[in-house]
């Protein structure tokens, strides 16, 4: 695992959109299309496909543990998207 690749791929979401979407980009029932549409459609189309993609890959190569401790030790988000990383971690770790 690269954590250069994590860092890039996290970056292209956006921490704050990586764990607030969490899980609509890990529905594997949502075509990538039905993904977009359900993410805040102020943002350009093109923006909310990048975001879609870089955060499929990293949930479909294993890497979302690692971009959500990036997230949850990050001083650059605020709180609440901190501890939403953390809960999202605790609930992958018991599964």
């Amino acid at each position: 695992m690269s954590d250069q690749r994590v860092r890039r791929l996290l970056q292209s979401v956006g921490m704050r959109a990586f764990v607030e979407y969490y899980d609509v980009f890990a529905d594997d029932s949502l075509t990538n299309q039905q993904a977009v549409d359900r993410l805040d459609s102020a943002e350009d189309l093109g923006g909310r496909r990048v975001r879609v993609n870089c955060a499929r890959h990293l949930i479909e190569e294993g890497l979302a543990p690692a971009a959500l401790e990036l997230v949850a030790a990050s001083k650059r988000v605020d709180p609440v998207t901190s501890e939403g990383a953390r809960r999202i971690l605790d609930e992958l770790r018991s599964m």
